[in-house]
C-alpha cells in the first residue's frame, strides 16, 4: 500500500509538475498506475530539479484548475493529482490549455483566455 500523502513539503504545483513530467515520460495517452508515492519519489530523485517550462506551466495550471473545478475546494492532494491526470490524460490538458500549439508558442487562444496571467 502506498502512502497517500507524499508529505507536507510539496506544494500543489510541485505535485502537478511531477505528475505532468512522469506522464510525459510515459506512453502517450492516459498514464496508468500513477500513484502519490511516484510524485514524492520523483522529487527525491531530482538533485537539481529544473523549473517548469512554459508548456509545463500551462499543463500544471490546467490540471490544478480541473481539480478545483471538480472538487470546488481550495486544497489539492497527491491522490487527486494522480486520479485527475489518469482520468483525463495529458493530451486533454494540452488541448485545453493550448500547450499543444505550434512549436515555439507557449499557448494558443485557450491559454490566453483561460490560463494564468503572465504565462500566456
Amino acid at each position: 500500500m502506498t502512502d497517500p500523502d507524499p508529505g507536507p513539503d510539496l506544494s500543489a504545483e510541485q505535485l502537478a509538475l511531477a505528475a505532468v513530467r512522469l506522464a510525459a515520460a510515459a506512453a502517450p495517452g492516459r498514464p496508468s498506475g500513477l500513484a502519490p508515492a511516484d510524485l514524492a519519489a520523483f522529487w527525491r530523485g531530482a538533485s537539481r530539479p529544473s523549473p517548469a517550462t512554459p508548456r509545463e506551466g500551462l499543463l500544471v495550471y490546467a490540471v490544478l484548475y480541473q481539480i478545483g473545478d471538480d472538487t470546488h475546494g481550495n486544497t489539492v492532494t497527491a491522490q487527486q493529482v494522480c486520479d485527475t491526470l489518469c482520468f483525463y490524460g495529458l493530451p486533454h490538458f494540452a488541448r485545453r490549455s493550448g500547450a499543444d500549439g505550434p512549436p515555439g508558442t507557449p499557448g494558443g487562444p485557450a491559454a490566453r483566455s483561460h490560463g494564468p496571467s503572465g504565462d500566456a
